[in-house]
Order: structure tokens, then C-alpha cells, then sequence
């Protein structure tokens, strides 16, 4: 929004620099070429008047202009609330996910090597890890994640971009994780593999989600640090 204000100033001041160019250069041409008229023009008059009607003109088309941006911001700050709205509830989701993931990483590690044996081969071992799978839910990631502009939210929110690689590993591991549910992958030699992989994943997703957190209270700290050390004049107090 500050570029296209610099822009609106630059081309406001370009043009009125033309304007009075062309106005100083056509009254000069009509006070060097007097004898075609039949009168002695006011130079003072003429100038005035020229330049009024030019300004009048001008400033008319700038204040469309001016409305045109206006409207164009406001429809900008829509977006913009409509986007971060979207994202609340996108890391809503995320952290209900993350929340079920923690816990399936958990029944994984407690089966160690013999779960991709019971997967296979105990149906009510396996109905039970089903349903903590089933427990992951994606509608919002499926229809908004790939619309949202990540750099945008990168600079509207402070942690927009944060969020960004630990929503991606969610929906890899629901990938993996759909992969035992419709037994895409159902021989105990491939099993094993990919509960392992699974498992590395979430403990990569933890470790992410720690340092997310670790981040917003250090973020958190810094601005009430600075608000503390704050004077009610907004000047910092010296140490």
C-alpha cells in the first residue's frame, strides 16, 4: 500500500509540473504572438485562468483517482481479514491433527517391532489404530491450503511462514498413514518400514512445533520488554 501511495504522489506531482510547463509555455506563445489578436491580453488574467481551469480539471480526475484507491484498499483489507480468518481456523485444524498425531506416535513407539505383526494379523489391534487415524481431520487444509498466499501472511502475522512446513508434514503423514488404512501397504515386511517412518516424521513435526512455540514466546517477550522499558512519551529509557 506505500508504493502505490509513492506512485499516486509521483505521478500527482508529474503532472502538475506538465500542467504548468504547457500553461507557462502557451501563454507565452499567445503574448509573442499578439498582433494576431485584436485586443492586448492580461498576461496576469490569462495565466490565472488558465490555470484554474487547469487544476480544476486535474484535481476532479484526482480525487476518481483517489477514489479508485480507496476502494481498491478497502477491498485489500477485506481480503486480507478474510485470509487471516481462514488461516485461524487452518491452525485450528492443525493443532487438533498435531494433538492426534502425538498420540498415534505414541501407540507406535508403545507396539515397537511387533505392531506391523498385529497390524496384520489382529483384526481388533488393528480397527483400534484405524480409529485413531480416522481421527485426523483435513477439510480445511484440502480447500483453502493451497489458496492462501503464504508470503503475504508472512508479513501480516508473525507466524504465518512458521506454520508453513509443519501443516505440509501433517498431510504427508496423513498420506502415510492412509497408505495402512486402505492396506495400500499390508505385508508386515513393509509395515515395519513405514511405522518407522511414520514415527521419524512425528518426531520431526514435535520438534518443529517446539520450535514454533519457542519463537512466538521469545517474539511475545521481546515486545513486552520493549512496551516495559517504554516512557509514556515513547521514548526508551537509558540504562
Amino acid at each position: 500500500m506505500n508504493f502505490e501511495k509513492q506512485k499516486l504522489t509521483i505521478i500527482t506531482l508529474a503532472v502538475v509540473l506538465i500542467g504548468e510547463v504547457l500553461a507557462i509555455t502557451g501563454i507565452a506563445l499567445v503574448y509573442f504572438n499578439q498582433q494576431f489578436f485584436n485586443e492586448r491580453i492580461n498576461i496576469i488574467e490569462t495565466y490565472i485562468g488558465a490555470s484554474t481551469a487547469f487544476f480544476g480539471s486535474f484535481f476532479s480526475i484526482l480525487a476518481v483517482l483517489l477514489l479508485f484507491q480507496f476502494v481498491k484498499y478497502r477491498e485489500k483489507q477485506k481480503e486480507v481479514q478474510q485470509t487471516r480468518q481462514i488461516y485461524q481456523k487452518l491452525k485450528k485444524e492443525y493443532e487438533h491433527n498435531f494433538s492426534v498425531l502425538t498420540e498415534l506416535g505414541v501407540e507406535i513407539a508403545n507396539g515397537s517391532g511387533e505392531l506391523a505383526k498385529l497390524l496384520k494379523e489382529n483384526q481388533k489391534i488393528r480397527e483400534l489404530f484405524l480409529l485413531s487415524i480416522f481421527k485426523l481431520d483435513f477439510p480445511i487444509f484440502d480447500a483453502y491450503f493451497d489458496q492462501l498466499d503464504w508470503q503475504q501472511l508472512g508479513e501480516e502475522l508473525e507466524d504465518g511462514e512458521e506454520y508453513l512446513e509443519s501443516m505440509e508434514q501433517t498431510n504427508q503423514l496423513r498420506a502415510l498413514c492412509q497408505a495402512i488404512a486402505t492396506k495400500a501397504i499390508d505385508s508386515e515386511e513393509n509395515l515395519k518400514p513405514l511405522l518407522q517412518l511414520i514415527t521419524q516424521k512425528i518426531s520431526l513435526l514435535k520438534g518443529n512445533q517446539t520450535e514454533t512455540e519457542s519463537s512466538a514466546v521469545f517474539i511475545e517477550t521481546v515486545g513486552e520488554y520493549a512496551y516495559l522499558t517504554e516512557t509514556p512519551s515513547g521514548e526508551m529509557i537509558q540504562e
